[in-house]
Formats: C-alpha cells, sequence, structure tokens
C-alpha cells in the first residue's frame, strides 16, 4: 500500500482505497487476491470506478480500461493517473478529461499472457484527495463467448445482475417438538441430501425427512412456517439406533435405504454405523424413517463414501473400513484397513478409480505440514491397499474430487489445497488457497466448487486445472435471513460445516440452520461480506470509540463502503475493496454515528452489495472485554463426559452470553464436534 505523498503537498484524505497483498503463501498462490491490509480513512462521498471490457479475454487480446472519477468542488479539466496490473506499474498512463460532473478516461491494452485473474487498479490525486478503483478481468485461452456473455465454469453464459449464490429457503432444527408439548434437545444440522422436493438430513440426535415446501422462504416475513415444521417434522430419534449421536449420512436413494455413523461421543464406546429405511419421497403424509440395523464397537466411525453396494467408512482413529450394505438392508464389516501414518483419519472420497483418505498427521512422524492424504487402490472383493501419500497444508475436514484428475482438500483456517493426481502413484500439491474464514467442507459440481468456510459460504469457478477463482461469497449478515426460523440471528453464519451441490441446487448446514439455494450463473455483483458482527464496548463510552472490522468483498466487482458521518467531525470514513479482497475497517463509534434499537446499539455501514447496503455492527457494553474486542456469541451442544462414567448421558446446550452474563469467568471455550 503507497502512502500518501506529501512531497507535493497531497493530504492523506482518501477518494476511494484499495487495500493490496501484504503476503504470500511459500505455496503458489491460485490467485492473486485473498489478502489482507487495514487503513483508517477519510471520508468522501463517492467512489471512483474503473472497467474492463472484456471481463474475459484471451490471452494477448485488446483490453480497453475506463475509468470515472467525480468531481466535487476541485474542477479540472483533465488529470493522468496511475494505473497497475497485479500490483505491478504499467509504464502507460491513463488520461482523463472532464465530461460533465466527472472525469473520464479510457486507455487499450493487450491482456497478460498468463491465464487466470488479473487485478487492474488506478492510483492518483484530485486536489487533496487520493483516487484508487479496481477491476478484473479473467485471462482463458477458452474465452471466445459472444456480446454479453462471459466464461464461466468452462463455458460460456449469460451475464446477469445480482450474485451467483442465491439462498432461498432456511430453517431452524433446533428447539424441535419432543412431544407433549416439550422441547426437544437443542442438536445441530451435520450433512443432509435434497431428493425432489424433500430434504434428508442427519440432524446430530435424529434422521429426519424435511419437506421443502415448508420452508420459510429468505427475502418475506417470517410466518408461521418455522413453527409448523418444527411441530411436525418427520424424524426418528437416533436413540432408536443405541447409538446417542451422529455426523455423517449416507444415502442410497433408489433402494431408500440412509446410513448415519457416529464416532461416540459419551465415553462408553456407542460409535457405530447404523441403517434406515426411508419411506416413499414423494407421497404424503411422509412416514418416519425405520431403524434396520445397528454395527456398534469399540471404535466409532465417521465420514464415509459408497463404492457400489460396499459403503467405505473412517474408522477411528485412524483406519479404514470396508462395510456392505445386505440386500435386507443389514450392514456387515467386511473388513478393516489402519492407517499408521495418522493419528486421526477425517474425511473419504472416491474418484472413481481410488480411495482417498485424509487426516492428522501421526504426532510421532516429524513434519511440518499438519495432515496426510492417502491414495488407496482398490482391490474387489478385498481391502484396499496404500499407493501413496501427500502432506496436506493443515488438517484435512474435507475432500471433494475434481475434473481433470485434481483434488481439492479443505484444511480448516489454512484453506484449500490443490493437488494433481495425474499419477497417483505420486500425488502433486500444486496450489493453496486462502480463505478468510475455516474451510470445513467442500462440493464439486460442473466447474462449480462450493465451500463452507465457517462464518461465510464461498462460490469458486474450478473449471481451469490447479486453479480457483471466487465468484461469490455469502456470510448470512442479511436482516431477511431472519426468515430462516429465527435461526440465523444477527449475527449470520456462526459455523458452516458442509455443503452439498447437485443439479445446480444446494443444501447447507450451520451451527443450527439448513439453508437451501441455487447457482446463478454469469453473475457477479460486488458482495460484502463481514466477518466480525459485533463488538464490546465500555458501559460508560466516551464521545468517539474506535473499533476494527475485518471485511471481505465476495464478488467479481469492487466493494464501495462508506460509514454515515458529521463531515465537521470527520466520525467516519469511505473504503473500497477489490474484487477477492479481505480488508480491516477501522470504525468510529459516536453519537453521531450510532443506531439504537431498544437495549442494543450499532454502527452502520453503506455498501453497493445489492443484497445488503445497510449491514449493522452490533455493539454490546461489556464489563469484561477490551474495547473492540469482537463478540464470541456462540451456543453448542455439550455431553457431560467423566472419566468414571459417572455423569448422565445428558445433552445440554453452552449460551456463551448466558454464562458473561452471570458473571462467570470464560477462561476457554473449545469444541470438537465438527
Amino acid at each position: 500500500m503507497r502512502p500518501p505523498s506529501t512531497s507535493s503537498g497531497v493530504q492523506p484524505v482518501i477518494l476511494c482505497l484499495g487495500l493490496l497483498s501484504c503476503s504470500e503463501s511459500t505455496t503458489e498462490r491460485a490467485s492473486p487476491w485473498e489478502s489482507t491490509s487495514a487503513e483508517a480513512l477519510a471520508p468522501l462521498s463517492q467512489p471512483a470506478r474503473l472497467g474492463i471490457a472484456p471481463e474475459t479475454a484471451l490471452p494477448g487480446a485488446e483490453l480497453t480500461l475506463t475509468a470515472r472519477v467525480p468531481q466535487a468542488d476541485d474542477r479540472r479539466s483533465e488529470l493522468s493517473v496511475d494505473l497497475e496490473m497485479d500490483a505491478e506499474e504499467v509504464d502507460r498512463a491513463l488520461m482523463l478529461r472532464s465530461e460533465g460532473d466527472a472525469l473520464i478516461g479510457s486507455i487499450v491494452l493487450n491482456a497478460p499472457a498468463a491465464e487466470g485473474d488479473h487485478l487492474f487498479s488506478i492510483h492518483g490525486a484530485l486536489g487533496s484527495s487520493r483516487i484508487e478503483a479496481h477491476a478484473a478481468v479473467n485471462i482463458s485461452s477458452g474465452a471466445r463467448c459472444g456480446e454479453g456473455e462471459i466464461l464461466e465454469a468452462g463455458r460460456c453464459v449469460a451475464r446477469v445482475d445480482g450474485h451467483h449464490i442465491k439462498v432461498e429457503r432456511g430453517i431452524s432444527v433446533n428447539h424441535r417438538s419432543a412431544g407433549r408439548g416439550r422441547l426437544g434437545h437443542m442438536i445441530h444440522p451435520r450433512s443432509a441430501r435434497r431428493y425432489g422436493d424433500v430434504i434428508v438430513a442427519c440432524m446430530t440426535d435424529a434422521i429426519g425427512l424435511i419437506p421443502v415446501a415448508e420452508l420459510p422462504i429468505i427475502d418475506e416475513p417470517i410466518d408461521s412456517a418455522a413453527e409448523r415444521l418444527r411441530a411436525n417434522l418427520v424424524e426418528t430419534r437416533l436413540e432408536r439406533s443405541r447409538i446417542t449421536v451422529s455426523e455423517h449420512l449416507l444415502v442410497f436413494p433408489e433402494r431408500g435405504i440412509a446410513v448415519s455413523s457416529s464416532r461416540g461421543a459419551d465415553n462408553k464406546a456407542r460409535g457405530g454405523l447404523s441403517s434406515w429405511r426411508l419411506p416413499p419421497l414423494d407421497s404424503r403424509p411422509l412416514a418416519p424413517p425405520e431403524h434396520i440395523s445397528s454395527m456398534t464397537g469399540g471404535r466409532g466411525f465417521g465420514d464415509m463414501v459408497r463404492v457400489g453396494d460396499r459403503i467405505f467408512a473412517i474408522h477411528h482413529p485412524n483406519g479404514i473400513a470396508s462395510v456392505r450394505l445386505l440386500e435386507n438392508g443389514r450392514l456387515r464389516l467386511d473388513g478393516d484397513l489402519d492407517l499408521p501414518a495418522m493419528r486421526g483419519a477425517s474425511t473419504v472420497a472416491y474418484d472413481g478409480t481410488h480411495l482417498l483418505v485424509a487426516g492428522a498427521t501421526d504426532a510421532h512422524e516429524v513434519s511440518l505440514y499438519g495432515g496426510t492424504m492417502h491414495v488407496l487402490e482398490l482391490k474387489e472383493p478385498g481391502m484396499p491397499i496404500v499407493l501413496s501419500s501427500a502432506h496436506t497444508t493443515g488438517t484435512p475436514r474435507g475432500i471433494a474430487i475434481l475434473d481433470d484428475e485434481m483434488v481439492a482438500v479443505a484444511n480448516g483456517a489454512l484453506g484449500i489445497d490443490l493437488f494433481d493426481l495425474g499419477s497417483p502413484a505420486a500425488p502433486q500439491l500444486i496450489a493453496n488457497v486462502h480463505t478468510p474464514g475455516s474451510a470445513m467442507g467442500l462440493s464439486f459440481e460442473g466447474g462449480y466448487l462450493l465451500v463452507a468456510d465457517w462464518d461465510n459460504i464461498r462460490l469458486y469457478d474450478a473449471s481451469v486445472r490447479g486453479r480457483l477463482r471466487l465468484l461469490d461469497a455469502i456470510d448470512g449478515f442479511h436482516p431477511s435471513y431472519l426468515a430462516a426460523g429465527g435461526g440465523l440471528h444477527e449475527n449470520g453464519l456462526t459455523a458452516a460445516n458442509f455443503v452439498h451441490l447437485e443439479n445446480g441446487r444446494f443444501v447447507a448446514a450451520e451451527l443450527d440452520v439448513l439453508l437451501t439455494g441455487e447457482i446463478r450463473r454469469g453473475a457477479g455483483a460486488p458482495r460484502l461480506v463481514v466477518h466480525d458482527r459485533g463488538h464490546r464496548l465500555p458501559r460508560e463510552a466516551h464521545d468517539e470509540e474506535t473499533i476494527t472490522i475485518r471485511v471481505s468483498n465476495g464478488g467479481r466487482h469492487q466493494l464501495d463502503l462508506e460509514q454515515p458521518f458529521d463531515r465537521k467531525k470527520d466520525t467516519a470514513g469511505s473504503w473500497c475493496v477489490p474484487p477477492g479482497e479481505s480488508a480491516l475497517l477501522t470504525l468510529k463509534v459516536a453519537e453521531e454515528n450510532v443506531v439504537r434499537t431498544g437495549a442494543n446499539s450499532s454502527v452502520i455501514l453503506h455498501s453497493n452489495d445489492p443484497e445488503n447496503a445497510t449491514p449493522r455492527i452490533l455493539l454490546i457494553p461489556s464489563t469484561v472485554y477490551q474495547v473492540g474486542d469482537p463478540v464470541p456469541n456462540f451456543r453448542l451442544p455439550m455431553i457431560n463426559i467423566c472419566p468414571d462414567g459417572s455423569c448422565p448421558e445428558r445433552l445440554d446446550c453452552f449460551d456463551l452470553d448466558e454464562e458473561v452474563a452471570k458473571g462467570r469467568p470464560i477462561l476457554l471455550a473449545a469444541f470438537a464436534s465438527w
């Protein structure tokens, strides 16, 4: 980031500040984006604009860049601005000339030869204000689309307004009816699949069937749909299977059977596998699933994948089990293979030829990496054998099989690894893509990769081998999402951990909520993603306090942000965030820009995100946190576990805010249920 010039007398007043990369991964990055910077900015009314045509181009093709800078008091007839590509100066300046109330200019350049995303930026000064604006172009050897079209996920699609990720319906599955007017446990959704107009879901303590038509519609007023659904939810509690909880679900739709897995959670070795008979999903009313069989033992089970009529399941702590689903729906263990190089296997996938098993690296192995991915060669009818292994950047949470012999591995806070499996005997890590949250779940279809990234859900174009191109991201931080049965509160997504994409439609699981929606091709509007959605303030705040929040631009175009302000007191600021970038914003908390609703107060931002024009950052009085601390607000299920087995097997919910309100000190809150 360039500091404001002082030799020319230009003052550090910002018209639109771009936040450029300040660090690079040691692994080749799949994109020049996804960086983090910070700056406190002074307020001005409008940002500059930079456009590129076409947005997708062949290597070396002509690009037309057009800039527009609004003029206020300081009228100029012309202005020269510097031009950069991927933070490197271009040896040609862009000349702007006065047209009406703005300075406008264009320049024609040859597109770069390297395929992938490239970021163009302009820099300059207008009076006492500094100018910056950004625009992205995607360079591809397949870019031969017609006018009004753009290359996306390997095909030409019509450019449309709005966002790629369209959330349509959602529901909180907690506090479900337990019969006779009692509420059920607060247990969280884990995995789900949509079949026609029914969602088959594993909800930790139950196998449930949810008619999509009963889900509340996002962007519509909250009605009684959520209460109606919770009162009539078709489900069977897992206790019927003699297993307390479940984390994963595998469905055989042609046989009307589902299989659930549990690693065990009550210190009494009750992990296992259970099979369930599903009712006809096209008839009403739906009947609850029926328990068929359970397979328990001293070791629990985790993630599962189907290969024909066989199930390969993680067998904790570091094994892979081959399980046969028999004609009568019962389960039979055919074999077991331990993987000594792992201390905790976590995820499994099948690429049509090989099994891929990933997890934490054995603690005794000296390694700079957090995890390992094994490639297993399948044998019929015997057990698979380990063909090769590769280190992952972090501890694997999920695997997605991409096209062109590529594999994506979610590594939590360390982002997404892309592996080349062109030679299964020697898999190669070719890129690591940073994500702003914690990558937990992946799903791939038709060139699109959907990622559950804890406090946001991200969509990438994964059609180019070894690259991920960010298309969109959502954080649930939007008033209309409150329609999701009251589940998505003002803090938006809390713990997105599961996504499944099929036929252009998706199901996502968040800490309390299931969301459904569709992928809209050809969109790309700027998208505001807020990562710090609440802050503590002292009970007796001064006239002005400062807080810092992390935000990202989840869209394909420049994100413009402004905090409403009093010009005389200079109490707020304006920002622009390039496509795909992350930033730290310093907000001013003062009487002039605080909104109070009931007992709560908040600062607001103005945004050019068409779906989230005025997001609010919640301000909460505090006696135990430092000023400006992010608010750790969550509710989590707990099972009391005592070494001697004396604790009751009761599921309860821990609410951090409730504990703070009681004046109890919180030294450490940790969980590993995902």
